[in-house]
């Protein structure tokens, strides 16, 4: 199984460092419970599914004041961008 974890907590919710050291335990625990870690976020105009180590960490260091928050409404034109 996959389990989708949305991004905003990461780039919104906490401050560094903790942003980052609560996705790499949330992902840990979805991987101990069997399933499959898909962080999902918009990096570069790319729509990214289950980010890697460096882009999770990419997304925590830039913070809130340096990432979009994105809905679906927004989706195509942040890509567009």
């Amino acid at each position: 199984a996959v389990v989708a974890l949305e991004s905003t907590i990461i780039s919104h919710g906490m401050p560094w460092p903790q942003n980052l050291e609560t996705a790499r335990a949330v992902e840990a625990e979805v991987r101990a419970q069997g399933a499959v870690p898909a962080t999902i976020a918009v990096l570069d105009g790319r729509c990214i599914i289950g980010l890697d180590d460096s882009q999770l960490e990419r997304l925590a260091r830039l913070g809130r004041e340096r990432v979009r928050k994105v809905s679906r409404r927004d989706l195509a034109a942040v890509v567009a961008s």
